[in-house]
């Protein structure tokens, strides 16, 4: 919005220079916070400049009218989504779940110096609670009161976010606990989530540095967006979540097997890729059975191949925009269910409406099979599988379809032609090689062959190497906050 002729307006950059000018366009999604006087509006906003978020302080004086009616505009912010639709009032109060042990261990420098700053400044009131082991998170989330909180936000690599989803998936009251918000903040290795957050968004972030006061100011006035939830069925880990990626043979290989090269940040996933690739193609050929249900749209196909400026240059500008979160009302409250197990999360929200078999079924006849030698066989949801690797920019948050992308071993030259995929991954020139088959689909099995071995991540987390998984879309989503 363009500021009124009669408001005077000063501004100050973050070196404390004072500029003065008659007109000045504020865009709202920019504000933090505003102060009001009888006198004045002092306005803390962060606009883009140059590409990248710079702290403007601006000063506007008019008439008390005037004023009044600009502050309400520029101040208004969004009813989260979990509190009950006819609630007037609600808590500005956020829990910070925060990791000190995840990626290289900086989650703690991160919040002192990138996070806390810009909540205090936008009067963020928070609970700051640091996990002690693992699956505390889902623990923490899972006995919650939700009317205490507006949003969570999570300090962390991807792994806490997968245990986030499960507390609010595994809660009796999970159809208004999905509507809590979710606040990414990239404290990890990989950071597919925050990466996918503000690619869709249009948000500028740096890939292999640190994107996370750019995150952080999406508190000030959230935009709350859906993210697809995917069953997961495994033949000898039970049932669980996925809203990233299931991965068999060499991407997995390489995720977990870099566990070594914690200390290296990133960085580690480009050692152990050089690793592995050196040993090919003595390491990592797997055979198995893939079968799965296509999606038959031509044009959904053909915008797997397109790169992240040819999303935004070829697109429809209404591409990423996504369904409003619905508001929850009181009168949805269900009936208390037992849950305590993803299983029966799943089961009891009637999320199985697909009909997709169980994981011990046949395969129905509508499926697709294919058998070979794979050098990896990949599912994923979202645009990003890491903060630097746009493996889809065309996947949407709340899409209902996954991208099956496999490799098989008949259709590779040589390992050269494998490590250039995988390698340029960042480039999105992986999408200019025919030897990786991108395919939507809304289920998905995956049966390797008996000693075939290979890791197997879900969501970046191990199951058992070598065993089976399906993977299943539903129409459960949660809420993350966005721009």
């Amino acid at each position: 919005m363009t500021v009124p002729t009669d408001v005077i307006f000063a501004f100050w950059d973050s070196d404390r220079r004072l500029f003065e000018a008659n007109s000045w366009k504020i865009h709202v999604d920019d504000v933090l916070s505003i102060k009001s006087t009888p006198e004045a509006i002092f306005v803390s906003s962060y606009p883009l400049i140059n590409g990248k978020r710079k702290r403007v302080l601006l000063k506007l004086r008019g008439t008390p009218e005037t004023l009044r009616g600009y502050a309400t505009q520029i101040s208004y912010s969004d009813i989260p989504p979990h509190v009950p639709s006819e609630s007037s009032v609600t808590r500005n109060q956020i829990l910070v779940l925060l990791n000190p042990y995840s990626g290289q261990k900086k989650a703690y420098k991160h919040w002192i110096q990138d996070c806390k700053p810009i909540f205090d400044e936008a009067g963020v009131n928070y609970t700051l609670v640091e996990t002690e082991y693992a699956q505390h998170a889902s623990e923490i989330v899972e006995k919650m009161k939700l009317d205490d909180y507006n949003a969570i936000v999570i300090l962390s690599g991807d792994g806490m976010v997968s245990e986030v989803l499960t507390g609010l998936l595994t809660r009796t009251d999970r159809e208004r606990a999905l509507k809590m918000p979710l606040l990414h903040i990239p404290a990890g290795t990989a950071n597919a989530l925050a990466a996918a957050v503000a690619f869709q968004a249009g948000e500028p972030f740096s890939p292999r540095g640190n994107f996370c006061p750019e995150m952080a100011l999406m508190i000030g006035r959230p935009n709350y967006k859906p993210l697809r939830l995917y069953h997961v069925e495994t033949a000898a880990d039970g049932h669980k979540l996925m809203f990233l990626t299931a991965v068999w043979g060499l991407i997995a290989d390489i995720d977990l097997g870099s566990e070594r090269f914690r200390w290296a940040g990133l960085a580690r996933l480009h050692m152990e890729a050089f690793i592995r690739i050196a040993q090919l193609p003595t390491v990592a050929k797997y055979r198995g059975r893939i079968s799965y249900k296509p999606v038959l749209d031509g044009e959904l196909t053909r915008n797997t191949r397109l790169k992240s400026r040819e999303v935004r240059e070829k697109l429809r500008s209404e591409y990423f925009k996504t369904k409003m979160v619905e508001k929850w009302r009181k009168g949805d409250t269900v009936a208390e269910k037992s849950s305590s197990t993803l299983q029966r999360a799943f089961e009891d929200s009637n999320n199985l409406s697909y009909k997709f078999p169980r994981l011990e079924d046949p395969v129905p006849s509508d499926w697709t099979v294919i058998e070979g030698d794979y050098a990896f066989v990949c599912l994923s949801s979202i645009s990003h599988i890491g903060s630097d690797l746009p493996y889809c920019p065309s996947a949407k948050l709340d899409d209902e379809v996954m991208y099956l992308s496999l490799v098989d071993w008949r259709t590779i030259k040589s390992r050269f032609h494998i490590a250039h995929l995988l390698i340029t991954i960042d480039q999105c020139l992986h999408l200019d090689h025919e030897c990786l088959q991108i395919i939507p689909v809304t289920a998905c099995r995956v049966e390797p062959a008996e000693g075939s071995g290979g890791y197997v991540a879900i969501d970046g987390e191990p199951v058992t190497s070598g065993s089976s998984f399906q993977v299943t879309t539903t129409h459960l989503t949660a809420t993350v906050i966005g721009r």
